[in-house]
């Protein structure tokens, strides 16, 4: 894997860090609404990836 500047490590934690937390108030607003948590994770998970993505690119 490549070597990532400090700014790009920063981003990657900041934005780990914003979607745990999310994560998190998903759990207690959907505690009884199974599918509708995973739906809503599945689209976090997927616009997370899609961030990820995003910063990697401004490494290259």
């Amino acid at each position: 894997m490549q070597e990532l500047s400090m700014s790009l490590q920063i981003d990657l934690m900041e934005l780990k860090a914003r979607y745990s937390f999310i994560m998190e108030e998903l759990d207690a607003l959907f505690a009884d609404a199974y599918l509708s948590k995973i739906g809503a994770k599945q689209k976090l998970a997927d616009e997370m990836l899609r961030e990820i993505e995003r910063i990697l690119s401004k490494a290259e």
